[in-house]
């Protein structure tokens, strides 16, 4: 009996041993999952750490230069906003110019608080407006079940993982400045991810900038502008020679340029007078010192028309035109003067005048021919101008075919008329009324009735003809027909109803 139950405790034992070992090697497993998770948790969000370093434009500066200190950061895991970020700046050394957007795309809108300029603070802010209205436009789609959450959605906001300058701060170095400078970061904080998230932010040590009690050898400039025409390639203070285009009737030209050092001075030569064709403008930047030097060039094209290269419209039908230089020999109608309107984003000549919407423009169709046209900007309709053509008071009217010889109004025939020194083919009746078929500048055709006083054509709307009277006189005399055919109806009815009773009721006969 007892060898009996101690084999059955011996397999209870074994039994529960083995139990335990299961347990172990579960629990085991599930705390490394659960650690492993956590690791991968931890990696997940190590991309979401930022650090934030500063650079320079240079490292040694003189009295007048200026400097260029960047905000960088090392990645940029979409970000849509963030800040404040503190910047610090010595105040004893330079003076705090500007703040700009550096490598972030220009939909992100940079912004700072200079309240604190005066004892060396600059709070920094940045936010992406186009992405975050984005985000939430999303978000409220899901919401109301216009897209499923497990769609796959596109992250609008800017995301980098190599190093990206968020911005560009300006220092001006001011007289009697100390032998260096420092530029720190400090409480930089809210960078908001796309997903809600905030990264952690890191911020390395400033940097420091040696200054210089001597005269400045800087002859570099940071920007150079002509009149506001573009240059072509854009600036880059590496490039020293450029190109721009103006139009035909500027003669003189003004360049600005910005010195790197405020101490250096511009001399501009060949900017006035200009000639057609190409002409040469020279930018010569002197340094402090007196003998460094530095010459740009931009070679300015005048041309010999005035018409913007590539300039051309499209018309409300399709049709393509080039725009054209008006002829020496055009004749232009009275109250036209020439200037320039906006057309299809080019600046061109045309004539105009105050009262009519129009303006009288110089095109060139598809198939090389030139002439004359009235070009409506509202509703780019174009209008062949001829001889017929009649302007009015803010419409132009063109001769047009009538469709149906039937449309001329009775009592009208065939006749021509002179009007302000132009011939006008239309209709006259014994009236005296003189009246023409035209088309206006939408298409609409109809016609116009001359008023001999003021010899302008005006709006004729040709009169039906009045069938009511008509309608009136026949219909009295319907009625008066009714009536006597009523009365003549009711005098037969009496005298056959006489006759009637003089039958009924014979007369007494005599004896």
């Amino acid at each position: 009996m007892f060898k009996v139950g101690h084999r059955v405790n011996t397999k209870i034992f074994i039994g529960k041993s083995i139990c335990r070992a299961v347990c172990t090697v579960v629990v085991t497993a599930v705390l490394f999952s659960a650690f492993l998770s956590s690791l991968a948790g931890y990696k997940a969000s190590a991309s979401s750490l930022i650090n934030l370093s500063l650079t320079a434009n240079k490292q040694v500066a003189s009295s007048g230069d200026e400097i260029v200190v960047s905000v960088v950061a090392d990645n940029f895991p979409n970000i849509v906003s963030f800040g404040g970020i503190d910047f610090h700046f010595d105040t004893e050394a330079v003076m705090f110019e500007a703040a700009e957007v550096a490598g972030l795309p220009e939909n992100f809108n940079l912004t700072y608080d200079d309240n604190e300029v005066e004892d060396g603070l600059v709070v920094l802010f940045g936010r992406d407006e186009i992405a975050i209205n984005q985000l939430a436009e999303q978000a409220a789609m899901i919401e109301d079940g216009s897209i499923d959450d497990s769609e796959t959605l596109i992250d609008p906001s800017f995301s980098s993982t190599s190093s990206v300058a968020l911005m560009n701060l300006r220092f001006r170095v001011i007289d009697n400045a100390p032998d260096s400078t420092r530029f720190y970061l400090t409480n930089a904080k809210d960078f908001k991810e796309s997903s809600g998230e905030f990264s952690i932010i890191n911020l390395e040590d400033g940097i420091t900038v040696t200054l210089s009690s001597g005269v400045s050898n800087d002859a570099s400039i940071t920007d150079l502008k002509l009149n506001g025409y573009d240059l072509v390639p854009a600036f880059n203070e590496d490039d020293m020679i450029y190109q721009a285009q103006i139009s035909k009737d500027v003669t003189d030209v003004v360049v600005t340029a910005v010195t790197s050092n405020s101490k250096a001075s511009i001399r501009v030569v060949g900017n006035t007078d200009l000639d057609y064709g190409k002409n040469t403008v020279t930018i010569e930047i002197t340094a402090e010192d007196g003998y460094t030097k530095k010459v740009y060039y931009i070679i300015v094209l005048r041309p010999e028309n005035l018409i913007p290269v590539g300039a051309g419209l499209i018309d409300t039908y399709g049709k393509a035109y080039n725009f054209a230089d008006f002829p020496q020999s055009l004749s232009i109608p009275d109250g036209f003067v020439q200037t320039t309107r906006q057309i299809n984003g080019y600046d061109v000549p045309v004539f105009a005048r105050d009262d009519v919407s129009s303006v009288l423009v110089y095109l060139q169709d598809e198939n090389g021919k030139e002439d004359l046209y009235f070009y409506n900007i509202n509703t780019r309709s174009t209008t062949r101008f001829n001889a017929g053509v009649i302007i009015k008071t803010s419409k132009i009217l063109t001769p047009a075919q009538i469709p149906v010889a039937s449309l001329v109004p009775s009592g009208f025939s065939s006749s021509n008329k002179i009007v302000n020194d132009v011939e006008i083919s239309g209709f006259a009746n014994d009236n005296g009324d003189f009246i023409a078929y035209f088309k206006d500048e939408d298409g609409k055709t109809q016609f116009y009735r001359l008023d001999e006083e003021t010899m302008e054509f005006i709006e004729y709307q040709i009169e039906e003809k009045n069938y009511e009277t008509e309608y009136k006189v026949l219909f009295l005399v319907f009625v008066l027909v009714a009536a006597a055919e009523g009365i003549l109806i009711i005098l037969i009815a009496a005298t056959i109803n006489r006759i009637s009773k003089s039958k009924a009721v014979p007369r007494a006969k005599r004896v």
